[in-house]
């Protein structure tokens, strides 16, 4: 198998080809949008993104199986209404139609192997003004055993 990587590496590097490089994607510009707001002059300059630019984020939580929070900023309610189906309620006034959620499971205080978590960009169980997360076991059941993260920027 290391033989044919670096077979390919080899042909790769004889027809000058980049097999790993910077990569760029570009958005439409969606005037007014949040999500498409101008990078700051100071993350322009340092290369950050304007997210990291002074630690900046507007939730940021550890949500335990049932809908406990561990640790959290910006969050002022969880609800668990259904098997594997969170409401997460922040406290900052920011539009949670207009943002991208990032979610992760959480190891430690989940239960056991192969779990799942996914931001629903639409809520489909949750009141409006909330974000919702579903999580799920390998097999694709909704599951109540999984401890997640959630940050938005």
């Amino acid at each position: 198998m290391v033989r044919k990587f670096q077979l390919v590496l080899i042909i790769a590097g004889v027809l000058g080809l980049a097999l790993i490089g910077p990569f760029s994607a570009s958005a439409e510009n969606n005037s007014g949008s949040e999500l498409n707001a101008p990078v700051s002059a100071q993350a322009a300059a340092t290369g950050q993104s304007v997210a990291t630019v002074g630690g900046h984020v507007r939730l940021v939580a550890i949500i335990k199986p049932g809908g406990g929070v561990l640790r959290s900023l910006g969050v002022s309610q969880v609800t668990n209404p259904s098997t594997g189906v969170y409401c997460i309620k922040p406290s900052g006034p920011f539009d949670v139609t207009k943002v991208v959620a990032s979610v992760t499971p959480e190891d430690q205080y989940s239960s056991g192997h192969s779990l799942l978590a996914y931001f629903a960009a639409t809520n489909f169980t949750c009141p409006a003004k909330t974000l919702e997360v579903h999580t799920y076991d390998l097999a694709g059941s909704l599951n109540n055993y999984v401890a997640f993260t959630i940050i938005v920027p």
